[in-house]
């Protein structure tokens, strides 16, 4: 485990020196939910309502890698064929080992010896998958939009919407997940 001294990010290295770097959110207050009248609104975001997140936390940058899941649980992990096909990697979309790994289910991470048990196991800090409210504050990043890029969604469908294109891959366009 080492903190890196020019941004203040955690940096984790798991076997195969495979790294999942990690950035501090710090706590504060948010609104959570989402407006009646955003565009692609669901019944359930609604209430919004004020939240605060009282203690700082970590949170890894980008989704956990094919690689940095194959370096916890293929026991014959070689970061150079990470790549390939592997019983122990579930993704559909794999020959990247820099793409999000895919197709887990919730006991692939929480249940006896998946993930985040085995992430634990390694003993550089004590992980858990994000709370409703931490994902939301952290993914809100101190805005109030629909995206945290200041806009709201332009399109309520699955049609391309130009507010998501710079900020994000999502089915219309991509055709698979992305490193």
């Amino acid at each position: 485990l080492r903190l890196t001294a020019d941004d203040g990010n955690l940096v984790v290295v798991l076997p195969g020196a495979v790294e999942i770097e990690f950035r501090k959110i710090e706590a504060g207050t948010f609104t959570q939910g989402s407006p009646e009248l955003e565009p692609g609104h669901q019944a359930a975001e609604s209430p919004q309502r004020t939240v605060t997140v009282s203690e700082d936390f970590y949170m890894s940058i980008f989704e956990i890698t094919q690689g940095q899941w194959l370096a916890l649980t293929a026991p014959d992990f070689d970061p150079l064929t990470c790549g390939q096909s592997s019983s122990f990697n579930p993704s559909f979309h794999y020959g990247n080992c820099q793409r999000p790994v895919e197709s887990v289910t919730w006991d692939d991470l929480m249940g006896d010896g998946g993930y985040i048990s085995r992430l634990n196991d390694e003993n550089q800090g004590t992980y858990s998958l994000p709370t409703e409210a931490q994902w939301e504050y952290a993914c809100r990043a101190g805005t109030t939009s629909g995206f945290s890029n200041g806009t709201d969604p332009a399109v309520t469908d699955n049609s391309p919407d130009a507010n998501l294109d710079p900020i994000g891959w999502y089915n219309s366009n991509t055709l698979q997940p992305q490193p």
